[in-house]
């Protein structure tokens, strides 16, 4: 009798192995979805600085277009009345 009871030990030791090897896909799994995801806010955080810093400059460009607009009709209505 004591003879089918001394297997049970091998049983137990091949089933944590399964556990362990089948813990290794999870992390793998785990770690490439932690990795998606933070790539995921890098590039959003990226589009996000991109597009600030677009609207600046396009701001800045119009400001400074409207200016020299501006200079321009001003002298131009010096013209138009006759002063200089």
């Amino acid at each position: 009798m004591e003879e089918i009871y001394d297997n049970a030990v091998d049983v137990k030791t091949l089933s944590s192995r399964s556990s362990t090897i089948q813990e290794g896909p999870r992390r793998f799994l785990r770690a490439s979805v932690l990795g998606l995801g933070l790539l995921s806010v890098f590039l959003l955080a990226g589009l996000i600085g991109l597009a600030v810093h677009y609207l600046s400059a396009v701001k800045a460009d119009l400001t400074e277009r409207l200016q020299a607009r501006d200079q321009l009709m001003g002298k131009r209505e010096c013209f138009m009345w006759g002063f200089a």
